[in-house]
């Protein structure tokens, strides 16, 4: 990230076309959007994204230590709609027949993992990484907008208009930190934000099916 590229504005315009195509355009969410996702996928996507949650929620509360200001404020919102997101998920999942305890697929574990070393990096770097995960599940499920029937609910969900102003919140808190970074720090930050653009799109295609994508692109 270059001296006068200090906000993550400048990331999502670098990589417009990976970020489109690990977020709107994943085969799972044009087919919530169309109505083609089979039951079983998005079970298996249910399932999965539980344990991701679990996991981010661990992570972003040992986080919350390093922030001040707005930027944990908007941590600590993001903690309590993160259990109430737990709280969802297993409400819909017993309406669905869904199991949610199953053993978590590699690429979670692998995306978890990773979000578990944000504790150890600077604020700037973790701020940018926690971002882009919100972000990227705003841009994916507005994708699929309005939904198919059987997934209206859900897109409803992750598009509406509270969690558009929490993603906004994360980014003001993202670009302050890489506003007093260092450039090595920017540098990370975008590493960063690589990584999680990556790990998202592994996980979707997890969730379809597809089998792990292997470690191509994970930088």
């Amino acid at each position: 990230m270059g001296t006068h590229e200090t906000d993550v504005g400048a990331l999502l315009e670098r990589y417009r076309d990976e970020w489109s195509a690990s977020t709107a355009g994943s085969s799972f969410i044009a087919g919530a959007r169309d109505g083609s996702l089979d039951l079983k996928s998005f079970g298996r996507w249910m399932a999965q994204d539980r344990h991701f949650i679990d996991g981010l929620y661990g992570a972003q509360a040992r986080v919350i230590a390093l922030a001040s200001g707005d930027g944990r404020r908007a941590l600590l919102d993001g903690l309590v709609a993160l259990q109430d997101e737990l709280d969802w998920f297993e409400e819909q999942s017993r309406g669905r027949g869904v199991e949610l305890d199953v053993e978590p697929a590699e690429e979670c574990l692998a995306f978890v993992d990773y979000l578990h070393t944000l504790a150890f990096a600077p604020l700037a770097v973790t701020l940018t990484a926690i971002w882009a995960v919100e972000r990227s599940y705003l841009d994916a499920w507005s994708a699929a907008r309005p939904g198919a029937g059987p997934y209206r609910e859900f897109v409803e969900h992750w598009s509406n208009a509270g969690f558009r102003d929490y993603v906004a919140r994360l980014q003001t808190a993202a670009d302050e930190a890489l506003r007093g970074a260092s450039a090595q720090e920017r540098t990370d930050a975008e590493r960063a934000f690589r990584r999680v653009m990556a790990f998202e799109g592994r996980f979707w295609r997890m969730a379809e099916g597809a089998g792990s994508a292997g470690p191509t692109g994970i930088v």
